[in-house]
């Protein structure tokens, strides 16, 4: 019978270990956390004597069978359990397995479980042989597909009714992520114009995202913090297929603020380079308005997917956002301003 070897994986920030008693503590206060409740059936009430079975057998238990591995994510700056990262379905003949994760409430919003589950995958793909990853997360669980998309899992698909929560069944969306995947594109295959079909197919893809200026009466910006990693951004999010940047915009207003805003004048048009694992892209700010005092008391957050939102001033943003979004946002609010469009790259203007 194959099974996984006893796997210690560092990465920047984490080291992933197998389970030991010292562990229970912090397992058992992660896996009453409201949110990681929501998504996973695990016992409730968890206890006190789950979360220790689970650290000296349980876990064990699923790499002695063949099944997987089960994995404490430990942040190696203070030594505490921040996260744990799992392997399931593993079927050795073909050579493919699936990956699970959740991240303990005082570590979100950090990027744990990006960097977590893409050290996971690449160890399988290019140091073990293995064909493909696969993650399933439920649709209702954006925060977790986010992070699929982060770390450069293909979206398949649903399957529908696949998994089920304490509050019942539910649909699930299934990524992949294959050797070739971490090999950057594939080649473009020789096809002619005269074959339309083929043509476009040919044709690469980009990433396609669309957000929103939002401002209040004084001027200030509209920016959220995500669950998922550790800077901040406007709201926004990427163009489903099929779907006009503009509808996306107004579609991730309303998921993320819970506000119908109306996708005002195209502001900016900015290309973003690519940095692996993720491609080039197109990134488009809309203006969102201004929005009175009532309506700023109206913004519900998805707890799931954003910790808290901030309106900040222009000075403030090199604090909150990368240097390429804080480029990016200013050349909006120019933009704004002079009543015009910019085209950017990576933020400079061209």
């Amino acid at each position: 019978m194959s099974i996984f070897p006893e796997l210690r994986l560092e990465t920047p920030r984490l080291l992933l270990r197998p389970y030991g008693p010292e562990d229970a503590p912090d397992v058992a206060a992660a896996c009453r956390d409201e949110l990681i409740q929501q998504w996973l059936p695990l016992p409730d009430p968890y206890t006190d004597a789950d979360a220790l079975a689970w650290c000296t057998d349980l876990s064990h238990r699923v790499r002695t069978s063949g099944d997987g591995i089960q994995l404490a994510a430990i942040r190696r700056a203070d030594g505490r359990l921040v996260a744990s990262f799992g392997l399931n379905r593993t079927d050795w003949r073909a050579r493919t397995t699936a990956v699970g994760y959740w991240v303990a409430p005082w570590a979100r919003g950090q990027g744990i479980a990006t960097e977590g589950t893409l050290a996971l995958a690449r160890w399988l793909l290019l140091e073990q042989g293995f064909e493909r990853v696969e993650l399933r997360a439920a649709t209702g669980n954006v925060a977790s597909q986010r992070v699929a998309a982060k770390a450069g899992f293909v979206r398949e698909g649903v399957a529908r009714n696949a998994g089920f929560t304490h509050a019942g069944r539910v649909d699930l969306v299934v990524f992949s992520l294959t050797p070739l995947d971490l090999q950057g594109p594939p080649a473009r295959p020789d096809v002619r114009p005269e074959d339309p079909e083929a043509w476009y197919r040919s044709l690469p893809g980009k990433r396609l995202g669309g957000g929103m200026l939002i401002s209040n009466a004084a001027g200030d910006t509209l920016l959220v913090r995500p669950t998922y990693e550790p800077e901040w951004e406007i709201p926004g999010g990427a163009v489903e297929e099929n779907e006009p940047p503009d509808v996306a915009a107004e579609r991730e207003a309303l998921e993320e603020l819970g506000l119908s805003i109306s996708a005002g004048r195209l502001l900016v048009v900015d290309w973003v380079p690519p940095r692996p694992p993720k491609t080039d892209g197109l990134m488009l700010i809309f203006d969102g308005g201004v929005l009175d005092d009532r309506t700023r008391t109206a913004i519900r957050l998805p707890a799931d997917e954003l910790s808290e939102h901030r309106f900040v001033t222009m000075e403030d943003l090199p604090a909150l956002l990368p240097d390429n979004r804080t480029r990016r946002v200013a050349a909006a609010i120019r933009a704004r301003a002079e009543e015009t469009t910019l085209y950017l790259r990576d933020g400079h203007a061209t």
